[in-house]
């Protein structure tokens, strides 16, 4: 960026936005081309402006009550239930705003920001990134907010020579590919109109080998709601992808209009199909990145790949529902660097039949200068797993999901009596993992669990306790 009295030039994209009151508006439908002619033709949609006066009114109140040079966070904040804890840092008991920071510790971990340049989308107040200058000496720091109100206070308060902010929004990021080592989003996407592009964006300003700070999403993302979202014919799909629908209630009640039970062949906004195409078609861009000295392995997919730092592989599997994943180095000479997934507690690694050395940082399991000829081979966890919500998430308070691999697997009423409401599992009981069937929803592996049905009462509250079959 180059700042050019009320406008600031972003020389790799040609495009100069507005500055207003000293903050840069880096907004697309705002900015302008070389010319002067307006560059990308971008709208607010109405839920964006109503976003942006929400949080343009939160400021105002909190600028009214005199307490504005106390608030860093607008976020619900972190307090400990018991469970085994991320952060590695103690937060003083009387440090103000001590449950946002605590939630901020959390969600970073051991995570070492020391030298990193970094993105905080939705840094609202900034007190994320003012935490981290308290603990780390990092490179150049970014923070982008879509409300002028959190803006102005960040930069009257914490703006220094290596930490900026700007109005930006988080599905059209101004910054050109390869810009952060590290992105940091808390508590702010659920404010997004299109999450897809928010995460399309983060992937495309990270630098390969770089962390969002965010949730380790991506696979279970592409497995569970990108596929999931569009029937096996691609004629209909989601546009809110359903965790649960109620016979009566979904697609029906003004509440629930938008959940609805069965997939639909056109929506009067119909952004979903476009993006899902474009996602699947650039799975690669996904799966696989690099740098100069190393090949990253990100997902795992059957293909040959060939890398612009000169190494030239073929990816043997059947995942996922194989878990065996085979690399065969058609031209090395460079680390290969290949992800382990969380859910998968157990894993093995051969180089060539033996049992392959590796640094395993950051979730990445590094081999060092893979050669011609050599064959890798990964062997990940093929158990079932249930998988348990925070008890934070009150709706969800006694669920349970049910998980192999990447793949979290449904209840459906066609295979349980047109009923899941009343059933309960038994999660002390092994899952059974059928064989895989090609004829089954275009090829699966079917699960089952050991539970009772529980029996419906004619009155709202009862004396009796249901009885279970």
């Amino acid at each position: 960026m180059i700042h050019l009295g009320e406008h600031v030039a972003c020389v790799p994209c040609g495009l100069n936005y507005l500055v207003r009151d000293g903050i840069p508006i880096l907004l697309l439908e705002e900015a302008e081309g070389q010319y002067g002619d307006k560059g990308i033709d971008y709208t607010i949609t109405i839920h964006k402006q109503e976003v942006k006066d929400g949080y343009s009114h939160v400021a105002k109140c909190i600028e009214q009550s005199g307490i504005q040079d106390n608030v860093y966070f607008l976020n619900l904040g972190y307090v400990s239930d018991g469970s085994p804890q991320y952060a590695v840092r103690d937060v003083p008991l009387t440090a103000i705003n001590k449950n946002s920071v605590k939630l901020f510790l959390e969600t970073t971990g051991d995570y070492n920001f020391n030298g990193k340049d970094l993105l905080e989308v939705g840094c609202g107040r900034g007190g994320n990134l003012y935490t981290i200058h308290q603990y780390y000496e990092t490179g150049i720091s970014t923070g982008i907010d879509l409300c002028m109100a959190n803006i102005k206070f960040c930069q009257s308060s914490l703006a220094g020579s290596n930490i900026s902010f700007a109005v930006a929004d988080a599905e059209k990021m101004p910054f050109a590919d390869n810009s952060f080592d590290v992105i940091v989003n808390i508590e702010s996407s659920s404010a997004y109109t299109d999450i897809k592009s928010f995460y399309h964006n983060v992937h495309r300003v990270l630098r390969t080998g770089g962390f969002f700070l965010y949730a380790d999403v991506m696979e279970n993302a592409f497995y569970n709601t990108v596929l999931a979202g569009m029937s096996l014919d691609g004629k209909r799909f989601f546009y809110v992808n359903p965790l649960e629908v109620i016979p009566g209630v979904s697609g029906i009640a003004s509440t629930h209009s938008h959940n609805r039970p069965e997939r639909a062949g056109w929506y009067a906004c119909a952004c979903c199909p476009p993006d899902i195409a474009r996602a699947i078609s650039s799975f690669g861009k996904y799966a696989y990145g690099e740098s100069e000295a190393a090949c990253f392995c990100h997902l795992f997919a059957a293909g040959e790949v060939s890398f612009n730092n000169g190494v030239l592989l073929i990816c043997e599997t059947g995942y996922p529902y194989e878990f065996t994943v085979k690399y065969k180095i058609k031209k090395g000479g460079k680390t290969l660097a290949i992800r382990i997934p969380a859910w998968s507690r157990e894993f093995g690694l051969l180089r060539n039949g033996q049992k392959a050395e590796f640094a395993l940082k950051d979730g990445y399991a590094y081999l060092n200068s893979v050669q011609d000829g050599d064959e890798i081979i990964l062997t990940l966890d093929d158990k079932a797993k249930f998988v348990y919500p925070s008890s934070k998430i009150s709706e969800n308070t006694g669920c349970a999901a049910v998980m192999r691999g990447p793949l979290v697997y449904c209840f459906e009423g066609i295979d349980n009596d047109d009923d899941v409401l009343f059933l309960r599992i038994d999660d002390s009981r092994e899952i059974a993992i059928s064989e895989y069937n090609e004829r089954l929803l275009g090829g699966t592996a079917a699960l089952s669990v050991q539970g009772v049905r529980v029996s419906g009462q004619k009155s709202l509250y009862s004396l009796e306790k249901p009885k279970e079959k």
